[in-house]
């Protein structure tokens, strides 16, 4: 539950008060650190974990629709940490009792030693509790929240929570559990001013090794890797960081899309299509003529590093300002911009779309062996796993029919074109935010692009896209089929993204039980039968050649 004292604070902090955030830094702070704690079980990493998500919540607060889900939101944020950090590392966690040392005037040295090893085996048991009851051991009895406060931020019932915490009680010594809290409390506060103050100051050495000076930094709405700089002459441009770890894929399990070669080849993509008929930002040279600046903010620790670019200003807006609603025009222009690049990448970007990350063949086995590692995990059950293969057969053998005309077939794709990626001007829409773009086919982006849900779902702006689309470069016989196919491609990898970390946070759970209900009941079945799965509607008007 929370007090009006606390949602104003946080209104206070969505309008920019930095003062504010931090007194929600103070009350949420142990929440945070003890949730992931109970994910990672090492408390040094946890403390990382709460500092990166702290920050992450400050910039999006904006993306907040109601101050009374902050808890929550927050522990989703915390719990996309966890996984960045498990994916960046991949390093074995070490328990919190390998880190905990008393360090008080109140005890003799031989009470200290008792205590540790006392804290040693309260923090093993806790440990060793199933994932459910660990979360909530911490939090209650560790990190000291109360019971409805821990509800909040879990998003479940008192009742749920009172029973697991009953169930983690049979299997502890509640005043064991307990003498650990201060310890655990009494670690080092998350410093938010000061963790913005040095993000500020690294901006201004980033932009330092650019030829002109700037007057203004604001961050993106809904981005924290991005800001627009306005130099002294009233000139805007969009400055990105790339953090070089951050560019993950769960298909090879690696960074593939943060690193200097592929921002590279992504900054001279875009140096071309702003030559073209879509316009896009342009990429800017630094003092040393390199299109992508490597930068390290602290002596030559490369763990401090980045990458950064710096383009021209796009004018227009997205959906997301202002509440903005995707209008059937607005959608059709976003189909034409489609088709527009695809062509492009027809006439002049293959060279360098062969050099992006490839998503053919060989990844679409890599992704069915992520899918079976839910199966290991009792995710899926065996016949869920079944399905799943079936549909990637599916996905193959559309593949092996698309390679039969690869000029027009294959080339670069964008793979995330949605909303908030598309500058909306009355007469055109110019794409954003290349970074994930890759070799592969165009149907791919088609079917992501028509039937994503951050276009509404609605069958007539999805059949706007499409129509858009089909004016410009025409959809052949099959394709409308096939489109779905790879739309099932896409869901099948947010899937894998559900499956491959170690833990899960529960909304996740949630949406894999729906969606994998609605692959049985319709995705399977539209894919086995060639027939597909989306409503007709969406497909209405578009004749294939």
């Amino acid at each position: 539950m929370k007090s009006n004292g606390e949602n104003e604070l946080i209104i206070e902090a969505k309008n920019g008060d930095i003062h504010a955030f931090e007194i929600l830094v103070d009350k949420f702070r142990g929440m945070a650190v003890g949730y992931a704690y109970s994910i990672l079980k090492d408390y040094h990493y946890a403390e990382d974990v709460a500092q990166e998500a702290f920050v992450q919540a400050y910039f999006k607060l904006n993306t907040l629709q109601s101050p009374e889900a902050f808890p929550s939101w927050l522990r989703k944020i915390v719990f996309s940490q966890c996984e960045h950090l498990y994916r960046k590392s991949r390093l074995p966690v070490l328990p919190l009792d390998d880190v905990l040392e008393v360090q008080s005037k109140e005890y003799s040295p031989s009470e200290i030693a008792e205590r540790n090893e006392l804290k040693k085996q309260i923090f093993a048991s806790v440990a060793a509790l199933p994932e459910k009851e660990r979360t909530i051991t911490v939090l209650f009895y560790i990190s000291e929240y109360s019971m409805a406060e821990i509800g909040s931020f879990l998003d479940l019932p008192i009742s749920t929570v009172k029973n697991r915490l009953f169930s983690a009680r049979k299997k502890l010594q509640r005043e064991l559990v307990e003498i650990t809290g201060d310890t655990f409390n009494e670690q080092k506060n998350i410093k938010f001013k000061e963790i913005i103050e040095n993000m500020d100051n690294r901006l201004q050495k980033i932009l330092s090794f650019y030829n002109f000076s700037v007057s203004d930094i604001k961050k993106f709405d809904n981005r924290s890797d991005a800001f627009k700089i306005t130099d002294d002459k009233k000139v805007s441009y969009a400055l990105k960081i790339y953090d070089k770890s951050g560019g993950y894929d769960v298909i090879p399990g690696e960074n593939i899309y943060h690193t200097y070669e592929q921002i590279q080849v992504e900054a001279e993509i875009l140096h071309i299509l702003s030559e073209s008929i879509l316009k896009t930002a342009a990429p800017v040279r630094n003092k040393t003529g390199e299109f992508v600046t490597d930068f390290i903010s602290d002596g030559n620790n490369d763990e401090s590093s980045v990458y950064a670019t710096i383009t021209s200003f796009i004018d227009g807006s997205t959906v997301t300002d202002n509440n903005q609603i995707l209008t059937s025009d607005m959608a059709y222009l976003t189909g034409v911009s489609a088709a527009q690049l695809h062509l492009e990448s027809e006439k002049q970007l293959l060279s360098l779309a062969v050099r992006r990350p490839h998503k053919r063949q060989d990844y679409l086995k890599k992704l069915l062996a992520c899918l079976s590692y839910g199966k290991e995990k009792n995710i899926f059950t065996a016949p869920q796993f079944e399905m799943l293969s079936q549909c990637c057969d599916v996905v193959l053998d559309c593949m092996n029919q698309l390679d039969d005309d690869p000029s027009y077939n294959i080339g670069l794709v964008h793979t995330d074109i949605r909303p908030v990626n598309c500058i909306y001007a009355p007469d055109k829409v110019t794409f954003i935010d290349f970074t994930r773009s890759v070799y592969s086919y165009y149907l791919y982006d088609v079917g992501e692009m028509c039937l994503h849900g951050d276009f509404g779902g609605n069958s007539d702006v999805q059949n706007a896209i499409l129509r858009g689309y089909h004016s410009v470069k025409p959809l052949k016989k099959g394709h409308l089929f096939m489109m779905q196919v790879f739309f099932a491609m896409f869901i099948m990898w947010v899937m894998a993204e559900c499956v491959m970390p170690e833990s899960m946070d529960a909304g996740y759970k949630t949406w894999l039980e729906n969606v994998l209900k609605w692959f049985t009941d319709e995705v399977h079945p539209g894919l086995i039968s060639g027939k597909g799965y989306i409503n007709p509607s969406v497909f209405k008007n578009i004749d294939e050649v």
